[in-house]
């Protein structure tokens, strides 16, 4: 797993700027967009790391299941004897 950037809104000058030289229709807008965009990187970045989480579940499953198996071998090996 690692980090990656997320998407972020422009918080500089030229955002208040924007702001005090446009119609509220077009902030709303504009806004809405770069948050739609924001919220699909998010959802791409969610999806990665729920199938690696998923992978990883299973294969803790498997693990837990070949150790378990070892455990029960050895134990019917040594009171076989």
């Amino acid at each position: 797993m690692q980090t990656v950037d997320i998407e972020k809104l422009d918080t500089s000058l030229k955002m208040i700027d924007f702001f005090t030289q446009n119609e509220i229709a077009s902030i709303y807008f504009n806004l809405s967009r770069e948050l739609s965009f924001a919220i699909d990187s998010y959802e791409i970045q969610n999806e990665i790391k729920t199938r690696f989480l998923r992978k990883a579940f299973d294969e803790l499953k498997v693990s837990g299941l070949i150790f378990i198996g070892a455990i029960l071998t050895i134990l019917i090996s040594y009171f076989m004897r």
